[in-house]
């Protein structure tokens, strides 16, 4: 009978090379990352119209938000005055955990010209990093030429949102 710790170099070989095969062939989702640009994504307006970014000549806004969360009925006011202020901007709000019929109605009482992405399965979620904790709203900025420039956690007061628009108008 031959000692079986003879095998154990093959075995720990073996499955070193499965897991690099597996890690390789696994689909690497978008990350979005501050300071980077935007990476390419699928995003899905509400009534499932694509949502083209890159189309978009000047700023984005991306907020998550839900009709549940008390922060972001409070924000919400801000985010709309600035919308009215800079004719460039553009928002998205992002449903965050939430029944897209129940986070449509909340921002459309609330909200005038935002477009609207649902994420029932949290795959934008994931793309930002949005998780619970610590929750929402969360706000990215991204700039006219496609970088995200900043993220914010919380309830922006409204210095912080006219802080973080007017970083958007530097390079």
């Amino acid at each position: 009978m031959r000692p079986t710790h003879r095998f154990l170099p093959r075995r720990v070989a073996l499955l070193a090379v499965s897991l690099l095969f597996a890690t390789a062939c696994q689909d690497v989702a978008p990350r979005v990352e501050v300071g980077k640009p935007l990476p390419a994504l699928d995003l899905k307006l509400a009534g499932g119209e694509s949502l083209d970014v890159e189309g978009i000549d000047g700023p984005v806004l991306f907020n998550f938000f839900a009709s549940w969360c008390a922060p972001c009925k409070a924000e919400i006011p801000r985010i709309n005055q600035q919308l009215e202020k800079r004719d460039d901007l553009t928002v998205v709000g992002v449903i965050f955990r939430d029944s897209e019929e129940e986070a449509v109605t909340f921002l459309r009482a609330r909200a005038g010209d935002w477009r609207i992405v649902p994420d029932s399965d949290g795959a934008v979620a994931k793309a930002f990093g949005v998780t619970q904790p610590p929750g929402i709203p969360q706000t990215f900025f991204v700039s006219k030429k496609g970088r995200v420039v900043s993220r914010v956690y919380g309830e922006m007061t409204e210095e912080r949102l006219n802080k973080e628009l007017d970083g958007l108008r530097s390079p």
